[in-house]
């Protein structure tokens, strides 16, 4: 038994040593190497967007570009009223109607002697054998006889004519408002084209 508590002396003087030491700063050991970097973390979320900035001076201007489509035509205005007819000239002297056409007058036909056609005529021209009237307001011209002004005919033509041409086989119909021209045969006053 006294050797048990030989034992248990020792030990206790033991433990009585040992754990002050234990407790006593021993000092820090030398830094190891640094370990390798880890991955990347996941991106952040975006930040709030900054201020905008100045504007900045403004360009030199560009070359003309060229032209665009000409538009469309509009549409004709309405026609103007009508002028009141001039007065009646005075009587002419009597010709041959068969030599008027050689740019030379003749006598023919008694003063004072008239013929009816449309109404408003407004032109007037000679096929060598035919008077041939424009009459603008119906829109047509009328076809006499030179010899005794006896009606041959009425066509239809083209809007407010004001002017007639003999061609040696055609009469040609001016148009004012539908600025174009008509063509009739001379001989039966049948349409040839506008």
């Amino acid at each position: 038994m006294k050797q048990a508590f030989k034992i248990v002396i020792f030990l206790v003087i033991l433990a009585l040593i040992l754990v002050p030491l234990a407790a006593c700063d021993l000092g820090q050991g030398a830094q190891g190497p640094q370990g390798p970097a880890g991955p990347q973390g996941p991106a952040g979320p975006q930040g709030p967007a900054g201020p905008p900035g100045r504007t900045g001076p403004a360009g030199p201007q560009g070359e003309q570009g060229p032209a665009g489509p000409q538009g469309e035509t509009g549409t004709r205005g309405d026609s103007g009223l009508m002028g009141y007819p001039g007065p009646v000239g005075p009587p002419g002297t009597s010709l041959n109607p068969m030599q008027i056409a050689l740019l030379r007058w003749w006598e023919a036909n008694e003063t004072g002697i008239t013929y009816g056609v449309g109404s408003y005529p407004g032109a007037i021209c000679f096929d060598g054998e035919n008077i041939w009237v424009a009459n603008v307001n119906p829109d047509n011209v009328t076809k006499l006889k030179a010899s005794d002004g006896s009606p041959v005919g009425t066509y239809g033509v083209g809007d407010l004519p004001v002017a007639l041409c003999f061609d040696g086989e055609n009469i040609w119909v001016a148009n004012n408002l539908d600025d174009n021209v008509t063509k009739l045969l001379a001989s039966d006053g049948s349409l040839v084209g506008t």
